[in-house]
């Protein structure tokens, strides 16, 4: 492929990682490639109550780890000289895109047919997944469209993860492989001008902003774990909760159990679940044991991995014991075995690999 220069123009009150990320993204796909960021006056970043709900996601769930909504400071090189952009990547936010240079192509992202990255923010905050597309300026045109993989996203900053992560595969996809005429842009859901789309984007935003602030403070949604001894029909025969009494494991506090998996092994009985730390925004998979009358001890680690796991899936085959727990973020399906019952499990194998939803959630 033809090397390129390509310019990323960023508003200067909102340079985000992300933007490092589809500058460092687009260098090892375009190799022989010049890409530089240049600085300009943009929508002005997030509304302060957006900014504010980030702030305590990260003081209460994430600490330092670093994520792909954080402001950082770009470097920035002087263009001039033999530097002719013959890509722009608008990712202002400015509804109305300046005139740039003719021979430059000139691409930016929309987010429900709006530039501004406050668009995506409300439509997650209000429960909706926000159409993303890039839009060739120049003939009005989208010339990729996608959904944010927002499976195992974690709160407002994982759906925005999520939704910049896509953008850099839309990105990817256009300068990568370049088609004909691209579809007609469908006019955006809500007022064209700037000051109108201001207000389509602070419309029932505050009280969606409060709403989140409610869940993360007081660790909603919680979930738990019932159990019951039961002699009769169950629950996969009957199709109803009625029998003999649930009852719960005891609560996590701070953290959640999930996705109860039980099993009789060895003489011994056990539920694996996942617990979800709320102020780690992480999965990991915890075994409590059972006897006659029902827990016995504290619930306690069995698995854990960087990334998120849930749904422990457990399969006995052979006088062996294997789980497959649900580990999207990971980018792989994979099966452990029981070395040590019910406390060690050993990774032998994956069973898939290359899963998309990866793409969306992985950024350490």
């Amino acid at each position: 492929m033809t090397p390129m220069q390509i310019e990323i123009v960023v508003d200067r009150q909102a340079a985000r990682r992300w933007h490092e990320r589809l500058r460092a993204r687009l260098s090892r796909l375009l190799p022989g490639s010049t890409i530089r960021f240049r600085l300009a006056e943009g929508a002005g970043g997030f509304p302060s109550m957006v900014v504010h709900l980030l702030t305590l996601e990260r003081l209460l769930r994430r600490g330092s780890r670093q994520t792909l909504c954080d402001d950082v400071r770009l470097e920035v090189v002087e263009t001039g000289g033999d530097f002719q952009p013959t890509v722009i990547i608008d990712c202002t936010g400015r509804e109305q895109p300046p005139s740039q240079p003719d021979a430059a192509k000139v691409f930016r992202p929309l987010y429900n047919g709006h530039a501004s990255e406050t668009a995506a923010a409300a439509a997650l905050l209000a429960g909706v997944c926000p159409g993303i597309a890039l839009e060739n300026v120049g003939d009005a045109t989208l010339t990729a469209t996608g959904l944010a993989s927002l499976e195992a996203a974690d709160g407002l900053t994982g759906g925005l993860e999520a939704v910049a992560s896509r953008v850099i595969t839309l990105v990817e996809k256009t300068l990568l492989s370049p088609t004909g005429p691209g579809a007609l842009r469908q006019p955006a859901s809500g007022p064209a001008s700037p000051a109108g789309a201001a207000v389509f984007f602070l419309r029932g935003l505050a009280h969606n902003c409060a709403r989140h602030i409610y869940h993360l403070c007081c660790y909603s949604p919680h979930w738990r774990v019932g159990w019951r001894f039961n002699d009769g029909p169950g629950v996969l025969e009957t199709g109803t909760l009625f029998g003999p009494a649930w009852r719960a494991l005891p609560d996590l506090g701070a953290a959640f159990a999930a996705d109860p998996f039980p099993i009789t092994w060895q003489c011994r009985t056990f539920i694996f679940f996942e617990q979800l730390d709320h102020r780690v925004g992480k999965g990991t998979i915890f075994a409590q044991e059972f006897g006659d009358s029902g827990p016995q001890g504290a619930p306690f680690l069995v698995l854990e991995e960087p990334w998120h796991l849930s749904y422990p899936f457990l399969i006995a085959h052979q006088d062996a014991l294997y789980m497959i727990p649900e580990a999207s973020a990971s980018g792989a399906v994979s099966i452990y075995r029981c070395v040590d019952f019910p406390r060690r499990w050993e990774r032998v194998a994956d069973l898939l690999t290359g899963i998309e939803a990866a793409d969306a959630t992985v950024f350490q």
